[in-house]
């Protein structure tokens, strides 16, 4: 599930993908394609920064539709021309730009953004990308990795596009107790100054990297699933072994100094859907427009 950032409604993916109210947990409409037919599967959604569209990538397909967000009506389809593998096509949405002017995927080592002015769709020239993500500016990361079977070089490249060129920013080398291979970069700071990453000697630790990809700091005790709150400078993770309720989440600046989590940083993780009842409501079952969710 994922709330809009005004708060006011929660859009959910899966097989039975919908838009709810909040906090009533009405439903406000299933989210379907355009001539009402229902989804085999959908990724997690987006909402643009303003909360007004909502987006759906399609599983195994290069496919994403755009909803409104407070009716659930169907406003368009953006299709990627990627190329089939194993009978089926795989895209990673990364999301709207931060003015919500475009939209972008990764799909075959390759980025693809959509121009949601005239709903035009380009390719970006780039090195073969594993990862990418907004920065502002309509800019975007990319982390371009060493291939695999090769012993010369950097681990990674991390480069900066700016929409016609990518241009290198830093390189990242394997180090005793830093980077021992390549590294998985898991998300990117909305303002750009740090990233997560692992690939680390130890499985899930999470490394906290600069813009130059210099190590800040390493967290060893998360299960690995950790966020960036406090618009970039800190992180959020949940504690794997926690002393009661209020011990569940762990907060850590970006050199590593815990800090002390308020109600605001309490981001959550592996979400999971309750009815009124307390029952929980299966993926693939999903409450009628007359079964509201918890609150």
């Amino acid at each position: 599930p994922m709330v809009g950032p005004q708060g006011r409604v929660m859009a959910i993916g899966g097989d039975d993908p919908a838009l709810y109210a909040m906090p009533s947990g009405d439903m406000i409409a299933p989210l379907r394609r355009a001539d009402n037919s229902a989804y085999g599967s959908t990724t997690y959604p987006f909402f643009t920064a303003t909360g007004d569209i909502v987006a759906l990538t399609v599983a195994g397909a290069p496919t994403v539709h755009l909803y409104d967000a407070t009716t659930g009506a169907h406003r368009s389809s953006l299709s990627f021309p990627v190329a089939k593998r194993n009978a089926s096509t795989q895209i990673v949405p990364l999301g709207f730009s931060h003015d919500d002017g475009a939209f972008a995927v990764r799909g075959d080592q390759k980025i693809f953004v959509v121009n949601l002015t005239d709903m035009s769709v380009r390719r970006l020239a780039a090195p073969p990308v594993s990862y990418a993500a907004w920065l502002p500016e309509r800019r975007l990361l990319m982390s371009v990795v060493r291939r695999y079977g090769d012993e010369d070089g950097p681990l990674a490249t991390l480069y900066v596009h700016n929409g016609e060129t990518a241009t290198p920013r830093a390189e990242i080398l394997e180090q005793a107790g830093g980077f021992q291979r390549p590294p998985a970069l898991v998300e990117v700071a909305r303002n750009g100054s740090a990233a997560l990453a692992g690939g680390l000697d130890v499985e899930n630790h999470v490394a906290v990297i600069d813009t130059s990809g210099q190590i800040l700091s390493i967290i060893k005790n998360s299960d690995g699933v950790v966020q960036f709150v406090r618009d970039g400078t800190a992180v959020a993770y949940l504690n794997p072994r926690p002393d009661g309720v209020e011990d569940t989440l762990k907060l850590v600046s970006l050199n590593g100094q815990e800090l002390a989590p308020e109600f605001s940083d309490y981001v959550t993780f592996d979400q999971n859907l309750y009815g009124e009842t307390g029952a929980l409501i299966s993926w693939h079952a999903p409450p009628s427009r007359r079964t509201p969710l918890s609150r």
